[in-house]
């Protein structure tokens, strides 16, 4: 009997509206946003472009990242690096394969964008940016994250936070990988534009902040895959690595 009254108070709890920090930010963890392998992620066909934004600051697993969906999806195509930090041994793995540039050149993107436009998109190209700043209201830059991947053109954008895009490539692009931020207003700003339906509605902004935190800890990541509705949660897995 005892045991029975303590499962029905437990019960009982869990119904109530005000909770603490801690029992909310629990309620959540397996309920909203399921955890799933990588591999599992759906992309379009290879006849289109696909877009990709990494967000996260150093350290979060970012670059690892970007090298698993680089040998996953982009080996085959023509792909261009413009990145401040070339010298990085970061880009060891990348700098194999790719074009490489520490400066951005938003020709270069168009010039892809005229081949396959006179060739019927013939050529698979991808552009990997990381980290760059004040490109922001480029115009070949808000038309690689927007619309050409109609013309076949790739990219993966790697950045410490949102504030670099504009609400319309925001909402453009394709797929959106959130890892550890250092600023709980970077991570107010993620929550309010990709996750803020996936989170309960009765814990306030700060337990959501806690709740991101805690759940893109030791490089955990969310993915939101904005085509088809997929959201998760994930980690890259030995076997997935390519840093070297």
């Amino acid at each position: 009997m005892a045991s029975s009254s303590s499962s029905s108070s437990s019960s009982s709890n869990d119904e109530r509206p005000k909770q603490s920090n801690q029992q909310g930010i629990k309620k959540v963890e397996q309920t909203f946003i399921p955890v799933q392998n990588i591999d599992d992620l759906m992309v379009p066909d290879n006849k289109f472009g696909v877009s990709f934004l990494l967000c996260g600051s150093t350290r979060s697993g970012k670059t690892s990242i970007m090298n698993y969906l680089y040998d996953k999806y982009f080996r085959k195509h023509i792909t261009t690096v413009m990145s401040n930090s070339l010298n990085s041994d970061a880009y060891d793995y990348v700098k194999r394969f790719c074009i490489l540039s520490d400066l951005y050149h938003p020709e270069l993107i168009k010039d892809m964008y005229k081949i396959n436009h006179s060739t019927e998109n013939h050529y698979m190209f991808a552009i990997i940016l990381d980290d760059l700043s004040n490109i922001k209201n480029d115009k070949e830059y808000q038309r690689l994250l927007t619309i050409y991947r109609n013309s076949r053109i790739s990219c993966i954008v790697s950045a410490q936070g949102i504030s670099m895009f504009n609400k319309t490539c925001r909402g453009n692009i394709n797929i959106v990988i959130l890892g550890r931020m250092n600023s709980d207003a970077e991570i107010e700003k993620v929550i309010k534009e990709y996750l803020i339906s996936y989170y309960p509605k009765n814990i306030n902004i700060a337990q959501k902040i806690t709740k991101y935190r805690e759940e893109t800890n030791d490089h955990w990541f969310y993915v939101i895959q904005q085509v088809e509705g997929q959201v998760f949660r994930s980690k890259l897995r030995p076997e997935q690595m390519r840093n070297t």
